[in-house]
């Protein structure tokens, strides 16, 4: 595990919620597409009407958005066991709450009893020894 890895689990964190509530936005147009074409009776032409190349472009998102879900959760299962295999219970600790969870240094503090300031110097102490 590198420290790259870690911070940039920490920013496609937020980054995940943002796709969860794309993929959704887009199954609902997906399918109200899909509904309209059916109850319409429709019949394609050669030509592809505009809601045809529409419902194709909302696909191929829908897609991307999968993909590029799937690669956040491997890299989150890379950091979990990475931060599950730490032999120091207190790194685990914060860096749990504070990369996987997406906790401040201040909510990581209040959770553990620490003032946010030393914690956050322990999480650089942390960072600078990784390999």
């Amino acid at each position: 595990m590198t420290k790259e890895k870690l911070l940039k689990f920490r920013g496609l964190k937020r980054e995940l919620a943002t796709l969860e509530e794309r993929a959704k936005e887009t199954e609902s147009l997906l399918n109200t597409a899909i509904k309209y074409s059916k109850e319409s009776g429709y019949n394609s032409s050669p030509k592809l009407d505009s809601w045809e190349t529409k419902v194709i472009d909302l696909i191929a998102a829908k897609d991307a958005v999968k993909k590029k879900m799937e690669e956040i959760l491997e890299l989150r299962k890379e950091v979990e066991e990475y931060i599950e295999g730490l032999p120091d219970s207190e790194y685990k600790q914060i860096l749990f709450l504070y990369i996987l969870c997406g906790m401040s240094f201040r909510e990581v503090g209040e959770t553990l009893n620490y003032n946010h300031s030393a914690l956050y110097k322990k999480y650089i102490r942390f960072m600078n020894n990784m390999d």
